[in-house]
């Protein structure tokens, strides 16, 4: 079965993350255990041992891209920031781009 496309963005969205300062990314294996399952962040962030969730969603038609993410606080189970966007799929790899040239080094 063929990778979505947040499958094969995945791993290097979770390796920029988990390089900045304060930040505790789970493993991949971790967040996918919750892969199409709905969440509730106050167990989950239990289970994981976290005060915050990032959850989004990736979607690829033809060449447009959509993005939408939410960071939530999961003691208290109120969205902290959010945000949308959609664009050509240049527009994700430009971004892809940059994010990696970027990044603190560690």
């Amino acid at each position: 079965m063929p990778l979505s496309f947040a499958e094969r963005n995945h791993p290097g969205l979770v390796s920029t993350l988990s390089q900045l300062p304060n930040l505790k990314v789970v493993s991949l294996a971790s967040a996918y255990r919750y892969k199409g399952k709905a969440i509730d962040p106050p167990t989950v962030a239990r289970e994981l041992g976290v005060h915050t969730i990032l959850t989004g969603r990736m979607l690829q038609r033809n060449d447009n891209v959509s993005i939408s993410a939410e960071l939530v606080d999961a003691e208290r189970d109120r969205v902290m920031w959010s945000s949308n966007t959609s664009g050509g799929l240049l527009m994700f790899q430009t971004f892809r781009r940059r994010s990696r040239r970027t990044s603190p080094k560690t």
